[in-house]
């Protein structure tokens, strides 16, 4: 039996999968085959968790004092968290884990790329990274691109990412995409629309928060138009959302809800009639495809990757990057269209579910699994 060792991580002490990232890992291990056993070294608490009846699970914590640190000063703090959870890595892999091939999922993040890498050089074993993102943050995005060149394979999620990473000096060997559940959205009931628009992600200036709440501002010139937000707030970035949110005048029109369960979050979105999708860059994008399943128009700005996936849904406008005034143009487009032609809008909504019935998980874990062994 091949045995998979995966390293994980995701930020603050929460079990939810608030991010595209950890959605494809754990709908990928969710179908891990019978011939295959995972074991995963997460923080606590672990967004396995719910699978741990078909794999193992081996959480860490971060010390305390590295936490009391990280709220004073969160470079810092964050800093000596990536370094502690490396050297923790290396210790437990090489005390309990020798005979696993190791799979770090997000390979960008070096607290997990790197003690992948010094294991193999201490014990030989097979590493596969698949990277999500292009790290521009120093100084991983100087050691990214050694870190991978020593990866036994590097897989990534897009065409347009792997020409991306490229550009940075990491080569990715095969492509693998990110999939959508077809039928989530059909365990939450029919919700009465409550909300006008909805941002769903990280809330980083990255992911277009505060595009968001820009556009936002511009809506409610003209109409009434009330936005939640769902998504990690991280703390180096809460008081600058607040303070915009404050100078635009829209505390009332926004609403912040921060991190939800899956089930929560697909209640938001049938709960709402858009979704403002204003991420910078994206290596796939799957929060416009969730809002497609879940029967809601999408307005994006228009990323290259977008040409692998949605861009091809009749439910989705595409505008230029950055051009907010055109974005919240073809929000109220959008919505006015809902109003007069309720039966268009359904046709285009259904035509947008058809065009991503490609994209399976399924399909995708088998591959991923295939890859890694």
């Amino acid at each position: 039996m091949k045995k998979i060792l995966i390293l994980s991580w995701h930020p603050d002490d929460s079990s939810i999968m608030f991010a595209g990232g950890f959605k494809r890992v754990f709908e990928i291990v969710k179908r891990v085959p019978s011939d295959i056993q995972i074991t995963c070294i997460d923080k606590y608490p672990s967004f396995f968790a719910p699978l741990a009846s078909k794999i193992d699970i081996d959480t860490y914590t971060v010390p305390s004092f590295i936490r009391k640190i990280t709220k004073t000063n969160f470079v810092i703090g964050k800093g000596l968290e990536k370094i502690y959870i490396s050297m923790f890595l290396v210790v437990l892999i090489c005390r309990k884990y020798r005979d696993y091939i190791i799979y770090v999922p997000f390979s960008e993040l070096t607290q997990l790329s790197l003690p992948a890498v010094i294991i193999k050089f201490l014990t030989r074993q097979r590493v596969v990274f698949t990277n999500l993102n292009v790290n521009h943050f120093f100084p991983e995005n100087i050691l990214n691109p050694t870190i991978h060149s020593f990866a036994d394979k590097v897989i990534t999620i897009s065409k347009s990412l792997k020409n991306d990473l490229e550009k940075e000096k990491i080569y990715p060997s095969s492509v693998n995409p990110v999939g959508v559940d077809l039928t989530i959205a059909d365990s939450i009931k029919i919700q009465k629309k409550i909300y006008d628009g909805i941002f769903v992600g990280r809330h980083t200036p990255e992911k277009g928060i505060f595009d968001a709440i820009k556009i936002c501002a511009l809506l409610n010139k003209s109409d009434p138009f009330k936005l939640i937000c769902l998504g990690d707030i991280p703390d180096n970035y809460a008081s600058k959302i607040k303070k915009l949110t404050n100078e635009l005048k829209q505390e009332k029109n926004i609403y912040f809800m921060g991190k939800v369960t899956e089930e929560e979050k697909i209640k938001y979105l049938k709960q709402s009639k858009i979704c403002l999708f204003t991420s910078h860059q994206e290596g796939w994008g799957i929060v416009p495809m969730e809002a497609l399943v879940s029967r809601i128009p999408v307005v994006a700005y228009n990323l290259e990757v977008y040409k692998e996936n949605i861009a091809s849904c009749p439910a989705v406008s595409l505008v230029e990057k950055f051009e907010k005034n055109t974005f919240a143009l073809a929000v109220s487009r959008v919505l006015e269209s809902l109003y007069k032609d309720q039966d268009l809008h359904e046709a285009r909504l259904k035509g947008s579910i058809i065009e991503l019935k490609r994209f399976s998980w399924d399909k995708i874990a088998e591959e991923e699994f295939k890859l890694i062994s």
